[in-house]
């Protein structure tokens, strides 16, 4: 799993997977690999926007 992302057309390192069972309620689990860690890492000293946390903040906006 530690190898580029082959459905993305930039170099980027594979995110990871998620697993979860298929019933409603069922808390999912990701598990990220260390090379997409520690690119994120150095995404964030670099003072670059995660588009993720940017999502949770803009829909945290919205509910309120």
């Amino acid at each position: 799993m530690e190898c580029d992302e082959p459905n993305c057309c930039n170099k980027v390192p594979f995110e990871g997977l998620v697993i979860r069972k298929e019933t409603l309620g069922a808390e999912p689990y990701k598990l990220k690999t260390k090379r997409h860690l520690i690119w994120a890492s150095q995404k964030q000293d670099e003072g670059a926007v995660d588009m993720e946390e940017a999502e949770e903040v803009n829909n945290e906006g919205a509910d309120q």
